[in-house]
């Protein structure tokens, strides 16, 4: 019966990892790939004598994505009504950054993990645990009280833990790759 119950702890871990590094990546991927944008916003909000890392951390980088979200949600109609007929693509595209891909970014943790499609994530969790058995196990066992979660399944993850868990599966994918 204790194993049981070890297991579904261990799957109530993966779920939040899962969900967890599909949102941090892909708040990551977004500063990556728009990265000359989103400095351009950075440094009219904080001053040019600010720097933005290449890299920053994951606190900024929400931040950033939510100050981007909310100034767009106040001047996307004007912006539409002046601009909305033109066919380039460099605006089609911030447009698309900031209609679609920034607010499923901002939400995606929330979609993924309220949805209820644990049927889905199971199958590839399966295949997951297949290919990193070890990988998973390990980085359950080393994250700060993990055995006080077992009895409290319901409270959420505070910021640093979620942090810790992203760094910690990062860097061992890292490991396994090279």
């Amino acid at each position: 019966m204790e194993e049981i119950l070890n297991q579904k702890s261990n799957h109530f871990y993966l779920y939040l990892a899962y969900y967890m590094l599909v949102s941090l990546n892909t708040r990551e991927q977004i500063v990556k790939v728009y990265y000359s944008f989103i400095e351009k916003m950075f440094h009219s909000v904080f001053g040019t004598r600010k720097v933005l890392a290449k890299k920053p951390k994951s606190w900024r980088i929400n931040l950033l994505l939510e100050l981007l979200h909310k100034g767009w949600q106040i001047i996307r109609i004007q912006i539409i009504d002046k601009f909305g007929n033109t066919k380039d693509p460099e605006f089609r595209i911030l447009i698309d950054l900031l209609d679609n891909t920034t607010p499923a970014a901002l939400d995606i943790y929330a979609i993924l993990f309220h949805s209820g499609i644990q049927k889905n994530v199971d199958s590839f969790l399966n295949r997951l645990n297949s290919s990193m058995n070890e990988l998973i196990d390990k980085d359950i066992e080393n994250i700060e009280g993990s055995q006080d979660r077992e009895n409290n399944e319901d409270e959420p993850l505070n910021n640093n833990e979620v942090e810790n868990i992203h760094i910690n599966l990062n860097e061992r994918l890292q490991k396994m790759d090279s």
